[in-house]
């Protein structure tokens, strides 16, 4: 009996390793992509959650803690009560690179002085974040210098 040879059962040993090699770039950039947006979409929620604490705990604050007339004209103390929510809410945090967010406190868009009652008070918390896994595949859309990311919040002072 002789065998004949058919094309269609020719050696595929090396077809496994050329897809492989085709699809393993590919895969990685997706998981370097979802990672990296995961952590993007986390670290803005917990800032925007950290400006909202802050800005309520701000805008419902008393009269008389608000409406404080300084001689130095810093900042009031309910209003660095309100940036340190901000800040301890955000400790827990790691954008990577060594990198701190910075909390703003503002009253009518202006620094909380306490000069007179406010209409509006709004907390920005800032943060640049890096990618700290994969940051080889994600550099070129990320970029050295991190994403900007910017939560603020503004509501309409309530205290009495």
């Amino acid at each position: 009996m002789s065998m004949s040879k058919n094309p269609l059962n020719r050696n595929e040993r090396g077809s496994a390793a050329v897809e492989c090699a085709l699809v393993l770039p590919i895969m990685v950039a997706l998981i370097a992509f979802t990672l990296l947006f995961g952590r993007l979409f986390w670290h803005y929620t917990v800032a925007l959650k950290a400006a909202h604490d802050a800005a309520t705990f701000l805008a419902m604050s008393r009269l008389a803690e608000v409406s404080i007339d300084k001689t130095d004209l810093g900042e009031i103390e309910i209003a660095k009560i309100a940036k340190s929510i901000a800040v301890t809410e955000v400790a827990e945090l790691n954008p990577g690179s060594g990198a701190t967010p910075v909390v703003d406190v503002s009253c009518d868009r202006h620094p909380c002085i306490g000069t007179q009652v406010p209409g509006e008070v709004a907390v920005m918390v800032q943060m640049k974040m890096f990618d700290i896994f994969l940051s080889g595949v994600t550099s070129d859309i990320a970029g050295s210098e991190g994403i900007l990311l910017s939560a603020e919040v503004r509501v309409p002072y309530v205290g009495n």
